[in-house]
Order: structure tokens, then sequence, then C-alpha cells
């Protein structure tokens, strides 16, 4: 997660920290939610494999609320 290109997304947000890395055919996001309130985002999680989180997140193919202070690694599939 610290080489490769590198893409911001939710860049309008106050609340999500988020950004894309991809190295040699492989891109993983990171998602974090610094606030203390659930926030609802739209991505294209069927694209994505969940790698850890400091939550049991189940998240649907397009959306997910993440809890307060929640952080998600994804790896593309």
């Amino acid at each position: 997660l610290r080489r490769g290109t590198l893409e911001f997304i939710f860049k309008d947000s106050e609340k999500l920290f988020a950004y894309k890395r991809e190295l040699d055919g492989e891109e993983y996001v990171v998602i974090t939610n610094f606030s203390k309130d659930e926030e609802l985002i739209n991505f294209p999680f069927d694209n994505y494999t969940l790698v850890i989180s400091n939550y049991n997140s189940n998240y649907s193919k397009s959306s997910l609320t993440l809890k307060p202070y929640e952080a998600l690694l994804l790896k593309r599939k």
C-alpha cells in the first residue's frame, strides 16, 4: 500500500478518506470513515474482496454504511 499509482476517491467528502493503489496488476482500496456518524457510500463492491476491517462488515454490491471510525481494505478480484 506504499507503492504504485495513487488515486484518491470520495474527494468531496469531509468524513471519508479513501484511495486506490495499483501496482503490477493488483489493485487495493482503502476506505476510512473519520466521523462519529455512520456514512453511506456507493462503490462497486462486487468487484472487490474484503481483506480486513475493524468491524464485521457486510456490504452489498453497490453500497455500504460505514460505522463510525470504520476502516476497510479491499482487493480487486
